[in-house]
């Protein structure tokens, strides 16, 4: 329950993540983890077929991050 209440709060007005679109999610999560980050969610396929996460960088930063298709 704790992962949907966050979720819901990250989209509640007012600046609480930052979206980047990246080129290649997997390697970007690589990176953000090799520098101190760390993944929230699992990557996911949305319906139009990008693919999407939430990770927190070393100042514990919400990040979101899409990959376009």
């Amino acid at each position: 329950a704790g992962n949907k209440q966050l979720i819901g709060a990250i989209y509640q007005p007012g600046c609480m993540h930052i979206g980047f679109r990246v080129d290649d999610i997997d390697k970007t999560i690589d990176k953000i983890i090799e520098y101190g980050g760390s993944k929230y969610t699992d990557i996911h396929t949305m319906p139009n077929g990008n693919r999407c996460c939430f990770a927190r960088d070393i100042e514990n930063n919400w990040l979101e991050l899409i990959e376009r298709h």
